[in-house]
C-alpha cells in the first residue's frame, strides 16, 4: 500500500512538470469596434464644456459702472426690472444693486467676422446676421446672438454688406507702407501691435488720391488733444491747406487752413454725453469736389461743413492725424478704416434727406431706384420703372429703403430701457425683462420679445431707469442731487 501511494505521487509530480512545459495558446484579443457616434458625442461634450467654461470666464471679467462713476469688476449673475445681482471675488457674497444706480455694464470684447449683412431699422438699431428671406411683409433674419428674428419690412432703413464695401485702407498693421513721412517733425509715428503710436508734436499721414467721396473712422483716447487734417495738400502738420478738425476733450473746432499759414474759423461745437470709455470713435464723411464733410463722434453728427466756394482744396489728397500737445508722451490710434462712401449719411445718425423709393447700390458702383420685391435663395428681385431685375446677392453692396413715416407706428415698450451692444458694432434698444443663465430676455419695439446671449454682448447701457421707492431707504444724503447711492444690498436681505 505504501508503495502504491509513493507511485501515485511520483506520477502526479511528473505529470505536473510535463503540463508546465506545454504552451497554452492565449485566447484571441477581443476586437472592439469604435462607435463614431459615441466618440463624436464625447468630443462635443468636451467642446461644449470647454466653451461653457470660457464663456463663464469671459463674463467674470465684466465691470459694472455706477452713475456716480464708482465701478466693480466681477460677473453679472442675474437681473430684473428693478435690480441686478453681481458676483465678485472681492465680495464675501453676491450683492444686489438697484438699476437706477447703474449706468452701464461692460463685457469683454467679442467680435465675429462671419456676419454677412448689417441691417439698420428706422429707430437706429443695427443688427448683423444672415438673410433667410425677405418679402413685401417681413424680413426673416438669422443672428448669432438672438437666433431668428422676424422684422416687418416697413421698419427697415437699409441692408448693408460690410464685406462689399470699397476698402481703401484698414489697419494699422505692422509693415504697412501706406503711411508717408510727415514733414517738419522731430520723430515719426510707428505701428506696434496693430496700434498707431503718434509722439507728441508729430503726426501720421496717408494719401487718399483716387476717391472724391470717402469715409474715415478711427478710435483715439478721449483725453487726447488731436487735430485731423482733411484734404491737406501735403503730409504736414502746418501750412498744408485743407481743413483742420481740432478736438480738445469734449470740444471740437473746425478751420479752413491756408497753405501760407493761419486759418479761417468755420465753427465749433461741444460734444455732449460722451461715453465713459478709454477710446472714442471718430468718423468723417468727406466730399472733396464740393469741399464738404460731416464730423461724427460715436456715430452721432457733431458738425457739418460745406465750403463750395473754396477751390483750394480740390487737389488736397492727404489725411493727417496729429498730436500737438497733451499729457501723454505719445497717443494710440487704432481701428483705422478708410473706405469708399456713397454720399449718403449713415442710417444711425439723424438724416434730413428723404428717399422716395428704394435704392440698390451694386458692387461696381451702379445703382437703381424702384422697389425691393423679394430676397430668396440668394437672389434679389428689384422692380424698377424699366424692368424687374433679378440680381445675385453677392453683386449688391447696399440697399436703402424709401424714407417712411412709420416711426409713429412703433409701439411703446416699457422701462427700463437698455441700449445693448453686440459684437462691438451692433446696437439694439431693449426693454429689460430679465437676465439669467447667460441670456437677456427683453423686448424690442419692432421685432418684439427675444432672448440674447451675453457671450456676444459688449455692453448694456441703462437709460431712463424708473425711480424705485425702496431706494429711498438707503438714500441718506441729498448733498448732490446728481449722485445716486450704490450701497450693495446682501442677497439674503432682499425678498
Amino acid at each position: 500500500m505504501k508503495r502504491k501511494i509513493i507511485l501515485f505521487f511520483s506520477v502526479a509530480f511528473i505529470a505536473l512538470q510535463l503540463m508546465s512545459q506545454v504552451e497554452i495558446p492565449e485566447p484571441p484579443p477581443k476586437i472592439i469596434k469604435p462607435n463614431p457616434n459615441k466618440e463624436k458625442q464625447n468630443s462635443e461634450e468636451i467642446t461644449n464644456k470647454e466653451t461653457k467654461q470660457t464663456d463663464i470666464e469671459k463674463r467674470e471679467a465684466s465691470k459694472v459702472i455706477f452713475k456716480n462713476k464708482d465701478f466693480l469688476s466681477g460677473m453679472l449673475v442675474s437681473a430684473d426690472k428693478e435690480m441686478i445681482e453681481w458676483k465678485s471675488e472681492y465680495l464675501i457674497s453676491s450683492a444686489k444693486f438697484y438699476l437706477n444706480a447703474v449706468e452701464k455694464i461692460e463685457f469683454p470684447s467679442s467680435n465675429c467676422e462671419n456676419e454677412k449683412y448689417s441691417i439698420t431699422l428706422i429707430n437706429g438699431d443695427v443688427i448683423s446676421g444672415e438673410i433667410i428671406s425677405l418679402n413685401e411683409e417681413r424680413l426673416v433674419f438669422q443672428t448669432i446672438y438672438a437666433g431668428k428674428l422676424n422684422i416687418p419690412k416697413k421698419y427697415l432703413s437699409s441692408i448693408y454688406n460690410p464685406k462689399k464695401e470699397g476698402i481703401i485702407y484698414k489697419g494699422p498693421k505692422e509693415g504697412d507702407t501706406e503711411w508717408v513721412k510727415v514733414q517738419n517733425v522731430s520723430s515719426q509715428c510707428r505701428i506696434v501691435d496693430d496700434v498707431m503710436l503718434i509722439p507728441r508734436n508729430s503726426a501720421a499721414a496717408i494719401e487718399i488720391s483716387n476717391n472724391d467721396l470717402f469715409k474715415v473712422s478711427f478710435e483715439a483716447p478721449l483725453s487726447a488733444m488731436i487735430n485731423i487734417g482733411v484734404f491737406a495738400n501735403a503730409p504736414a502738420m502746418y501750412n498744408a491747406g485743407g481743413y483742420m478738425i481740432g478736438i480738445n476733450n469734449n470740444y471740437v473746432y473746425i478751420q479752413s487752413m491756408s497753405k501760407r499759414g493761419g486759418g479761417r474759423n468755420l465753427g465749433n461745437a461741444q460734444i455732449e454725453d460722451l461715453p465713459d470709455k478709454a477710446y472714442i470713435k471718430y468718423t468723417i464723411l468727406a466730399n472733396r469736389k464740393n469741399s464738404s464733410f460731416t464730423f461724427m463722434v460715436e456715430d452721432r453728427i457733431i458738425q457739418k461743413i460745406s465750403d463750395p466756394n473754396n477751390k483750394n482744396n480740390e487737389n488736397g489728397k492727404f489725411l493727417v492725424i496729429s498730436y500737438n500737445h497733451g499729457a501723454f508722451r505719445e497717443i494710440k490710434i487704432k481701428n483705422i478704416l478708410i473706405s469708399e462712401w456713397d454720399g449718403l449719411e449713415d442710417d444711425n445718425v439723424e438724416v434730413n434727406e428723404k428717399i422716395s423709393s428704394d435704392m440698390v447700390f451694386f458692387t461696381n458702383k451702379d445703382k437703381a431706384s424702384g422697389k425691393l420685391v423679394e430676397i430668396k435663395n440668394n437672389e434679389v428681385s428689384f422692380k424698377t420703372d424699366f424692368a424687374l431685375l433679378k440680381i445675385p446677392e453677392d453683386r449688391i453692396a447696399k440697399i436703402k429703403f424709401a424714407t417712411s413715416d412709420n416711426h409713429t407706428e412703433i409701439k411703446s415698450i416699457g422701462k427700463p430701457l437698455v441700449i445693448s451692444k453686440f459684437l462691438d458694432k451692433d446696437q439694439i434698444t431693449l426693454s429689460l425683462i430679465s437676465i439669467e443663465d447667460g441670456f437677456i430676455t427683453a423686448e424690442n419695439p419692432i421685432f418684439g420679445k427675444a432672448k440674447f446671449s451675453l457671450n456676444y454682448c459688449s455692453s448694456l447701457i441703462f437709460n431712463e431707469m424708473p425711480d424705485n421707492p425702496k431706494q429711498k431707504q438707503i438714500d441718506d444724503s441729498e448733498e448732490n442731487e446728481n449722485t445716486v447711492p450704490i450701497m450693495p444690498i446682501p442677497v439674503e436681505e432682499i425678498k
